[in-house]
């Protein structure tokens, strides 16, 4: 926790940009990192889950839009399960951008920050390989 950034809060599932913001603040708070020191020396242990390698490892998807093919829980799954990890959230750690229907400001945003936009189509393809 104390050696996470910014961006490696906003890879949990449900965080956004304001709650990784106060998570990290948090975490470098005196109090807190004493905390931590405490539970550690009772014997608890926080560990990095580890995740299997695979085809999509050190890439980040985020998703906007509705796809027709598949659920948005189907696809996060599938990218999980070949090593990729998922944002809920634009930042920085974000590798590609899956647009279905209707796709949200964070294509826009994407697009002006050179972000590779993948269609439903493309997204599919990427997950076969």
């Amino acid at each position: 926790l104390l050696a996470a950034g910014r961006e490696d809060f906003l890879l949990v599932e449900g965080i956004g940009a304001e709650r990784a913001e106060a998570v990290y603040n948090r975490c470098r708070e005196e109090d807190f990192i004493a905390l931590l020191e405490r539970l550690r020396q009772v014997g608890l242990e926080i560990r990095q889950e580890q995740q299997e390698a695979g085809p999509l490892t050190g890439r980040v998807f985020l998703f906007t839009g509705g796809l027709a093919n598949m659920s948005r829980d189907e696809a996060k799954r599938r990218v999980l399960a070949l090593g990729g990890q998922v944002a809920s959230s634009l930042s920085s750690a974000v590798t590609h951008v899956v647009q279905g229907d209707k796709p949200g400001s964070k294509a826009a945003r994407a697009a002006k920050l050179g972000l590779p936009l993948l269609g439903e189509e493309e997204f599919r393809a990427l997950l076969a390989r």
